[in-house]
């Protein structure tokens, strides 16, 4: 396996042992290790969530999600790796389809969850920004000078529609500190540090 692909492949076994077992960000449910590398895989490393929550705020049938997430994870071979551990540890068998993701969770509790999230879809927000389709490098660039001009713990409610911006924004807020609070791409809340 190549230096790269090792890296890549260690890189998301850190995220399984960070994510597993934790709670869904939008229902609470408990995440296993497939569900948090469908969440990495769609840019939500800081913000995992369960594969039904997953569809619903991207508005897709869950079989087809599904099924688009699990053939992106066997074409690359660090999420291969990665896919391969979370089956070791839980005890099921090496399949690009284990039982965990046939499962389909408490539906009501779903549908009570998006009821509220449609209420509720704007998480408050101090300022926002239209980045619009703003590359990486200036996108990364003007958010920082604009989040430089807000208090520290004010929220900044970012639009950005560069089909990067969902992986680039949380790796970004990883690096410099700010808190990425919530994810409905293309729409991204982010929290300026303290300091």
């Amino acid at each position: 396996m190549p230096l790269q692909v090792q890296v890549s492949a260690a890189s998301l076994v850190a995220e399984l042992d960070r994510w597993t077992g934790q709670g869904c960000r939008r229902c609470g449910v408990s995440l296993c290790g497939h569900f948090v590398l469908c969440s990495v895989v769609l840019g939500l490393k800081d913000c995992p969530r369960c594969p039904t929550c997953l569809a619903l705020g991207l508005r897709q049938p869950l079989p087809e999600l599904l099924l688009r997430l699990t053939e992106y994870v066997q074409r690359r071979e660090c999420y291969r790796t990665a896919w391969t551990e979370a089956c070791d540890r839980e005890g099921v068998a090496r399949t690009p389809h284990p039982e965990c993701l046939g499962v389909i969770q408490d539906q009501e509790r779903h549908n009570l969850v998006e009821d509220s999230c449609m209420d509720a879809r704007e998480t408050p927000a101090d300022e926002e920004w239209d980045a619009g389709t703003l590359g990486c490098g200036d996108l990364v660039l003007q958010l920082r000078h604009r989040l430089r001009s807000m208090a520290p713990g004010q929220v900044l409610r970012l639009t950005a529609y560069d089909p990067g911006a969902a992986e680039d924004l949380p790796s970004w807020c990883r690096m410099t500190g700010h808190s990425l609070i919530r994810a409905v791409p293309p729409v991204f809340w982010i929290q300026r540090k303290e300091n």
